[in-house]
């Protein structure tokens, strides 16, 4: 019986990962082949971006990260929120500027969904270094 659990379970973690990725590899297809979504296409999840606050709701920072850079000295503008959930208490008042980490080029909002989650920003700088903070593994003095 609990092989029949952990079989059905597997399946449907695979299939929830293959539904994601058609979802996001229909995302990124949209985001490149729709005009006004074009600028969505050049941002990945996980990235890390510049997000300037311009607009703050109950639920909501909003703003805007430039394009990355393609030589042209005028920066484009694309517009970005991220939820209060994904801020995590990090102070945004309007015109300051936060390091952030793409979470979804959203083409139904015509937006970037952004987090400013210190630990994430964390996370992946660790792992973009090479590096991973491995401290909790390490055994401690005087540890068994």
């Amino acid at each position: 019986m609990t092989d029949t659990y952990f079989s059905a379970e597997e399946q449907y973690v695979r299939h929830a990962i293959a539904r994601t990725e058609r979802y996001l590899n229909e995302c990124r297809w949209i985001c490149k082949h729709v005009k006004q979504l074009n600028n969505l296409s050049h941002f990945t999840m996980g990235q890390l971006v510049k997000f300037h606050v311009d607009g703050l709701t109950e639920e909501v920072v909003t703003g805007w990260v430039a394009l990355p850079s393609s030589g042209n000295s005028e920066a484009q503008r694309v517009p970005a929120a991220a939820l209060l959930l994904n801020t995590d208490g990090v102070e945004c008042p309007l015109g300051s500027t936060h390091e952030a980490v793409v979470t979804l080029a959203n083409p139904d909002a015509g937006k970037l969904e952004v987090a400013l989650l210190p630990w994430l920003l964390k996370s992946i700088k660790q792992r973009r270094g090479g590096q991973l903070d491995n401290s909790a593994m390490q055994v401690q003095k005087g540890q068994p």
